[in-house]
């Protein structure tokens, strides 16, 4: 009887620091998981900061004269971007996008229309051939660091004859 009674409470207590042990690892699982949204939260904030995928813009036209388009950030859409362009991988020239575009606002693109651009080039700035123009949004991050980033994911190639 005695044993019998001391194999009973044993096995409760197995029961109970069993019951534990899996309370225990599903608070580790469920304290890993939240750990986990806390760092994608603030990986996704960063993002945003530093690199902001609401930037919207295109390059329109380019050619040896003209190289003209838009860059609008649509959470932010009273602010005149700056813009820069570069050729072939070398700067040429900044402006800022504030030229008036009543097309993109009517296209349904924007809500307000001075978010265009143009850069006139020099004539016999570049050689003959195929060139590569991109142009750029100068983006301000936190800590007053400022980072490029590219309207198109493509650059627009433009033909030079001579």
């Amino acid at each position: 009887m005695m044993a019998s009674l001391f194999e009973m409470r044993s096995a409760r207590r197995a029961r109970r620091e069993g019951q534990l042990a899996t309370r225990l690892l599903v608070a580790v699982i469920a304290k890993f998981f939240i750990e986990i949204l806390f760092i994608c939260a603030v990986a996704t904030l960063a993002a945003f900061a530093y690199f902001n995928p609401a930037l919207r813009g295109a390059i329109e036209m380019a050619d040896a004269k003209h190289i003209e388009g838009w860059a609008y950030n649509p959470l932010a859409t009273g602010e005149r971007l700056e813009v820069q362009l570069f050729i072939d991988n070398r700067f040429v020239a900044a402006t800022r996008a504030e030229n008036r575009r009543d097309d993109l606002v009517a296209a349904g693109l924007m809500r307000d229309a001075f978010h265009g651009f143009s850069f006139t080039l020099e004539g016999g700035q570049f050689g003959r051939g195929r060139h590569r123009a991109q142009v750029y949004v100068v983006h301000q991050t936190p800590g007053s660091s400022r980072t490029l980033l590219p309207i198109s994911k493509r650059a627009r190639i433009f033909i030079v004859e001579n």
